[in-house]
């Protein structure tokens, strides 16, 4: 074999094993996705949480029991300001904002807390979140997908 036949059969045997790890790639991402589908996973869009963000959530009991658990307002006071706290221009503290988010119960909650975030500094707190970087949003969605919709008082 001279020299140019071994460089197109290595060549070769490259493109054959990376085409292999791409297609197989391509199958568990599919497989994911239908999984997924079929438990129900929301996954890490932030967007299938529009609900918990909309400030009218909370006041709205339409599939809602009658007697939820709403929120302490001082809470939803200290968790919308510690939110705003942890966004800047320069650089956001990132894990403040997990914290913060994970305290929060429910999606009611977020619901009180966007609104209370809206009316104290004049943004929309799901438009904060959108503007972190794209592994952090999805961060954030994970968090969201682990919330009730809402608490019953018992």
């Amino acid at each position: 074999m001279n020299r140019n036949t071994r460089f197109m059969l290595g060549l070769g045997m490259v493109v054959a094993g990376g085409g292999f790890f791409v297609a197989r790639s391509i199958q568990r991402k599919k497989l994911f996705a239908e999984i997924s589908g079929a438990i129900g996973y929301q996954g890490s869009n932030i967007d299938n949480y529009d609900k918990y963000f909309n400030p009218n959530y909370w006041s709205d009991e339409t599939g809602k029991p009658e007697t939820y658990k709403l929120e302490d307002y001082s809470k939803l006071v200290e968790w919308a300001d510690d939110l705003e706290g942890a966004f800047s221009y320069t650089n956001d503290d990132e894990e403040e904002i997990y914290g913060v988010l994970r305290q929060i119960p429910d999606g009611v909650a977020l619901s009180q807390v966007s609104d209370v975030y809206q009316d104290r500094h004049n943004e929309d707190l799901k438009e904060e979140i959108k503007g972190l970087d794209d592994d952090e949003v999805k961060r954030v969605a994970d968090i969201l997908s682990q919330y009730p919709p809402y608490r019953q008082v018992i």
